[in-house]
């Protein structure tokens, strides 16, 4: 208090402050006596936002009145309103005002907020038809949740009246007795409606393992949600919790003292139960004695030899409602964690205590809580750089962009969709018997082949419906928002994923165009450039130099004028890679040439609201490159200064299908070759595109069934472009055998060439197997520390076999928390260690751009992993900086003798190789590569 001036001491009182409660903010700026003008009135804006919101705190719930104002003094710098605080919190608790009435005298007791409409109503752009059976489904569901809802009460009244002579009971029985029986009742029947109609699985049925988890896992979170429990129930669950597992860390207000979720068999039990009430109680109408979902063993699509349980529809009139049906879950149906927020994310000041204001998000995606997520809670003060890159990148702001927003909307509800990686609108046409001859073998074969291939085809497409559906009704709740935020978190690698999963910057080029930094930059002649060069990126012009790309937008700009006018109109977007991107772009630089040619603007004035990305060129392989210094395979990916050598663009991806074509071609050549047939079939038809994906995923690991079915997948596109013939139908069943052998063929070949290219990663890859593989054999997970940001990182393959006895089956779950060592998966935990331990180091290197972009720079950030995004103004910062960071990295020891002395070091008694050696190549080249 003595370091204040006068000025600010005064000040604070005239606030009522205390120093004690500001001093994280004045602290930021040294002593005040010090301070010049400029300084010293930001600081007193940062005060006067914090004082704003603690004058309001009586309106906030009394539970979460601290945590406002931490939040205030962390956010005095953006000043966020006290309005859209308590707009976030009235987010997070709609889900309990719909699971309990009580919570409405919490949300009374928050000002300003009258007048809100509580009911949540959904929005459809569908036919009157359409909304009519949509009417009668919900009619329905509200006569099954009736039944199921008084079978569960009797269920309540028999196990609560017995409780006492009934101490051995299942915690699963006395949680589900204790909850409302209304809402657990719609729980378990709107989650089975959802899995029939979202995922179309009216005739193969919902596998009842899947279903049982669902349920379970709601009712675990409309526990969590409750706001008040009696002490009668936390006396029940005090002592039952399971206390390894800590994904939902109930808070204190509800009574419970130990924070603890429910174990893997508490939930398929308590999920199981409530499939068994739906299928005793659910019919039709009162008195009938059919039942209308069935429990039902199939035999497993992947495993002939096993059967599998599934729940199916046994009522032709309901199925076909169902059918036709096309079900989302509006927004209000999400949950609140699963939607982004509407005010910068609470930082993360330890593992345990994430962004939201009600609920404690796990800092990790974890699946074994023992050896991946308690680790980070001993290492906290170590993970201090890892938190703030974290809290750094959830704390960029964005906006829905409603121009791209209507285009996807209109092509979707008005022409059907299937175009620009929209799905198909109408189903495929089933195969008819008039096609066949119904008296031949043989033709009905094929017709059986036919129509299961057009049903799953459909299937496939209403699940795409489904998703998009969603996305996009979010999206327009979210329009009016000024600012969104996507809270994050990581996986065990350190890989950052944003909590909301429906709408965020990490979605397809679909969800990609919709998004828009909320606040713009002045473009200015670098902004200018980059926005054009972006354009040409996602059109495919992307493997010649920056300044030839930037000429190819400028050539384009009546195109670019056209689309901007009317999109729908001027369709010239949907020829680009990525449809709605462009798309975006082009509005963009449309906006930009209005202002300089019509209004007499200047390109320096206008403000540029997106994000321009920087990606890497197979980024794996980039950090391999890096790793080892190997100068052949740095010029591939471009991590060497190509200029110096003469040399163009790298290009990994072009390099390996040069060696494909000509394999193929020496089987052309030689007519005994077993392969000879195939190789005519396909000489000079395989493309750069068609081994892209096979060689991008090589360096993660991709296996040669998994390489098999990429190919195939990119083979049949090919073939349904015209680009390869086939001598019969490729969805006959001939056609399917010739497929898979001819993508066999070809990533065979694929993978050969990916070695011949690449061979010191793939003798890196090699070592890195073999020392998993040897590590795993005597009874230990894989485990080792990022570098710099000192994340420790433990593989979690460890098969044990769960049983868990239901009334209607036994469920066999799969558990990755295993104290025997007999359990490690020696397999899984070799194959996989190459791919996790290169994402660590690509996360790393992620972070640390983030964080010194914005800590130096002030950049607005976002990532997708190896692609790098900010203003089309600050891209040549980024770029300096993110290649400063890559040299960072990797200039010091060779990262793989430091990993092999930690392994001797950890394991003793293992015996391991050495690692390959490292090269010589100048890593500094790095910084002037144009790619």
């Amino acid at each position: 208090m003595d370091n204040l001036s006068p000025a600010l001491a005064t000040f604070l009182t005239d606030n009522d402050l205390d120093f004690e409660e500001v001093s994280d903010i004045i602290l930021k700026y040294g002593r005040s006596n010090d301070l010049d003008d400029q300084r010293l009135q930001f600081l007193r804006t940062e005060i006067s936002n914090y004082a704003r919101v603690k004058r309001d705190i009586s309106s906030f719930p009394t539970e979460l009145q601290d945590k406002v104002l931490q939040y205030a003094r962390d956010t005095a710098h953006i000043g966020v309103g006290v309005d859209k605080i308590k707009q976030q919190i009235r987010n997070e608790l709609s889900s309990i005002e719909r699971a309990r009435a009580d919570i409405d005298k919490v949300v009374d007791t928050m000002n300003k907020m009258q007048g809100h409409n509580h009911t949540h109503t959904h929005t459809h752009t569908h036919t009157h038809k359409h909304n009519e059976k949509h009417n009668n489904l919900e009619v329905v569901l509200a006569q099954f949740i009736d039944s199921v809802d008084c079978d569960l009460q009797k269920q309540s009244d028999s196990i609560l009246k017995n409780d006492k002579r009934n101490k051995n009971r299942r915690l699963s029985s006395r949680l589900l007795a204790i909850m409302d029986s209304r809402r657990s009742a719609e729980i378990g029947v709107r989650t089975l409606v959802d899995h029939f109609t979202t995922e179309n699985n009216l005739n193969d049925g919902v596998a009842y393992n899947i279903l049982c988890t669902s349920i379970g896992k709601e009712i675990e979170r409309d526990l969590f949600l409750a706001n008040k429990l009696s002490s009668s129930v936390c006396h029940f669950l005090g002592r039952h919790l399971q206390s390894s597992a800590n994904k939902v860390r109930f808070s204190s207000k509800l009574g419970i003292k130990i924070g603890d979720s429910f174990d893997q068999r508490n939930i398929v039990e308590i999920g199981g139960l409530l499939v068994d009430s739906i299928l005793r109680s659910c019919t039709l109408s009162s008195g009938d004695t059919h039942h209308v979902f069935v429990h039902a063993t199939v035999m497993a699509p992947q495993h002939k030899h096993k059967s599998l349980g599934v729940i199916k529809c046994d009522h032709r009139e309901l199925a076909a409602l169902l059918q036709s049906t096309l079900r989302y879950r509006p927004s209000s149906e999400i949950h609140p964690v699963a939607q982004p927020m509407v005010v910068p994310p609470r930082p993360w000041k330890n593992v345990d205590e994430g962004p939201f204001f009600y609920y404690n998000e796990s800092f990790m995606r974890y699946i074994d809580y023992k050896n991946q997520y308690k680790p980070l809670r001993l290492e906290e003060t170590q993970l201090r750089t890892l938190l703030q890159s974290i809290n750094i990148l959830q704390s960029t702001a964005w906006k829905i962009n409603r121009r791209v927003l209507d285009a996807i909307t209109h092509l979707y509800e008005h022409e059907n969709g299937n175009v620009a990686g929209l799905p198909n609108k109408l189903d495929h046409a089933l195969p008819t018997l008039d096609e066949y001859d119904s008296a031949d073998a043989d033709s009905m074969r094929r017709y059986q082949h036919k129509k299961r291939v057009v049903a799953k085809m459909n299937a496939e497409e209403h699940s795409l419906r489904c998703d998009l559906m969603l996305r996009v009704n979010l999206a327009r709740q979210l329009c009016s928002e000024s600012e969104i935020y996507f809270p994050l978190n990581i996986d065990f690698r350190g890989r950052i994923y944003p909590i909301s999963p429906h709408i965020n910057h990490i979605g397809n080029d679909v969800v990609r165009g919709m998004m828009l930094f909320a606040k713009g930059k002045k473009l200015g002649s670098r902004g200018w450039f980059w926005l054009n060069v972006n354009l040409a990126n996602k059109f495919g012009f992307d493997k010649a130099k920056n300044a030839a790309r930037f000429r190819w937008a400028l050539e384009h700009k009546t195109h670019i004028l056209d689309v901007c006018r009317d999109p729908l109109q001027h369709r010239w977007w949907l020829e680009a890679d990525s449809p709605f991107q462009a798309l975006s772009i082009c509005l963009e630089l449309g906006a930009v040439y209005r202002l300089v040619d019509e209004e007499g603007g200047c390109v320096d004035d206008y403000d540029c609201c997106l994000p321009i990305g920087q990606d890497g060129s197979c980024n794996g392989l980039q950090h391999y490159a890096a790793m080892l210094r190997d100068e052949k395979m740095a010029q591939f990916v471009n991590v060497a200064n190509n200029d110096l050598y003469d040399l163009g663009r790298g290009d990994v991806y072009s390099e390996v299908n040069r060696c494909v074509q000509k394999m193929i071609a020496d089987d052309v050549a030689n007519v005994k070759s077993k392969a000879h047939e195939f190789a005519k079939l396909l000489q000079g038809k395989i493309t750069r595109k068609i081994v892209k994906q096979t060689v991008m995923t090589s360096v993660y690991g991709v296996t040669e069934y998994g390489a098999k079915r990429q190919i195939k997948r990119w083979l049949l596109a090919a073939i349904e472009d015209g680009h390869i013939a086939l001598p019969t139908d490729v969805y006959s069943a001939e056609g399917e055998q010739l497929l898979a052998a001819l993508a066999m063929y070809v990533s065979k070949y694929t993978l050969y060439a990916i070695g011949l290219t690449n061979t010191p990663a793939y003798l890196s890859m090699l070592w890195l197997k073999n020392c998993a593989s040897l590590i795993a054999k005597n009874g230990f997970r894989v485990s080792w520390i990022t570098p710099m940001l000192q994340l420790p990182c433990t593989q979690h393959y460890c098969d044990r076999t769960m049983r868990i006895a239901t009334k209607q089956q036994t469920v066999s779950l799969t558990t990755h928390s295993s104290d025997n060592k007999k359990d490690i998966n020696v397999l899984k935990q070799s194959s996989a260690f190459p791919p996790n331990f290169i994402h660590s180091l690509d996360a790393t290197h992620c972070l640390l751009t983030a964080r010194q972009c914005y800590l130096q720079h002030g950049l607005t950030f976002a990532s997708i992993h190896d692609s790098f995004w900010t203003h089309a103004c600050d891209v040549d910062i980024m770029s300096k900086v993110l290649r400063q960071q890559f040299i960072n990295l990797y200039d010091g020891p060779s990262m793989l003798q430091q990993l092999y002395q930690t392994f001797c070091v950890l394991y003793p008694e293992i015996d391991f190789a050495p690692p390959p050696n490292r090269s010589d190549f100048d890593l500094q080249q790095v910084k002037d590569s144009e790619w």
